[in-house]
């Protein structure tokens, strides 16, 4: 005599159907996930390469660079003493560099420009820049009464110089 199942096989309370239904949904929710993430990644390596694109472009900037790079090449490691002329070029090219790079800094701390991207491109260049506007940054922030002006480029600056960009293996 055979016997007759006439209820499903269930695990759990449930059938099968359902248990199988629930993977496919979960894996698909998971992919779905995988693709905006990824999407997001892509979209902030592309806005750094733009911004460092419109970087090249900004003359007011190239004008600024080529100042400090001269100030550098002098050996002026203290650019606090243009904190006395705020109206003065020099003045405002500090401030015009500064203003960039923590513009730069807030992005990549909120994932708005990729890290990874901007290291790579401007490594060298942040961090000698800041060990030169360090000097400015501390009077600058003592006459203005607060700390966090310019506080996501020292962050930035920290971050790197703690892990440093790695050499190319050849």
């Amino acid at each position: 005599m055979l016997l007759q199942v006439t209820e499903p096989i269930k695990w759990l309370g449930e059938t099968k159907g359902f248990w199988v239904q629930t993977v496919v949904l979960g894996v698909s929710a998971i992919g779905g996930i995988w693709i905006i993430l990824s999407r997001g990644q892509q979209e902030a390596r592309r806005a750094t390469v733009d911004l460092v694109v419109e970087q090249k472009r900004d003359t007011k900037l190239t004008v600024a660079r080529e100042w400090i790079n001269k100030t550098k090449e002098r050996g002026e490691t203290n650019l606090a003493k243009y904190l006395e002329s705020p109206e003065s070029t020099e003045y405002q090219n500090i401030l015009y560099a500064l203003n960039t790079y923590e513009f730069v800094a807030v992005g990549i701390r909120t994932g708005a420009f990729s890290e990874t991207t901007y290291k790579r491109l401007r490594y060298s260049t942040l961090i000698a820049d800041w060990e030169c506007f360090h000097g400015f940054v501390t009077e600058f922030r003592k006459r203005h009464g607060t700390q966090s002006l310019f506080q996501d480029f020292e962050w930035l600056h920290e971050r790197w110089k703690n892990k440093p960009l790695k050499v190319n293996d050849k």
